[in-house]
């Protein structure tokens, strides 16, 4: 029973209260705040010695990482403290996903400098179209959107991708702190 594979695990998730059981990401904060299984909390396999204790709290824990070799690890660390109500993921949040089971999951966007060159692009077309049929002083603003894309490429510093990373599209969903483990 200790080692249970994706459709199992999520039958024991879905059947037991939700303060029966805790479930426990294994992973490193980055990973974790990717993708992670509905009402984990993050204690990463670096830090797990000083959270075992925590363990005790519930009557069901359920540990998973990416594949399943970290889980693993907790689970024996786990079970040589005393903690046998552990359960393990086979095969992690890979075979969870190719199980087709429900995870939670940051929102995808496009990646800052995409979204830059597509806005500067944009920009740099729409005031050609007006310097031609408007008025030709919108040919210097496409000029002065095309020198910043130069003087990006050229320094690595763009000041339209520092402005764009505070978008609220691209801020990186911070968890509140039930989200990571405390201690």
């Amino acid at each position: 029973m200790a080692h249970l594979d994706p459709q199992n695990i999520y039958k024991k998730i879905t059947t037991i209260k939700n303060s029966d059981v805790l479930i426990v990401d294994v992973r490193t904060k980055e990973e974790f705040a990717i993708s992670w299984l509905h009402n984990a909390i993050n204690i990463p396999l670096s830090d797990s010695h000083r959270h075992l204790p925590r363990l005790q709290q519930a009557k069901h824990v359920i540990a998973y990482c990416n594949t399943g070799i970290d889980s693993t690890k907790f689970y024996q660390k786990a079970h040589e403290a005393g903690h046998t109500h552990v359960m393990n993921l086979i095969g992690g949040m890979i075979a969870w996903e190719r199980s087709s089971l429900p995870i939670d999951q940051k929102k995808k966007t496009l990646p800052i400098m995409r979204q830059t060159f597509l806005i500067a692009w944009t920009m740099i077309l729409l005031w050609v179209i007006l310097g031609f049929w408007a008025n030709p002083y919108w040919l210097l603003m496409s000029g002065f959107v095309w020198a910043g894309l130069l003087f990006a490429w050229a320094t690595g510093i763009c000041a339209m991708s520092k402005l764009l990373a505070f978008a609220p599209w691209n801020k990186v969903a911070s968890c509140n702190n039930s989200c990571y483990s405390k201690e």
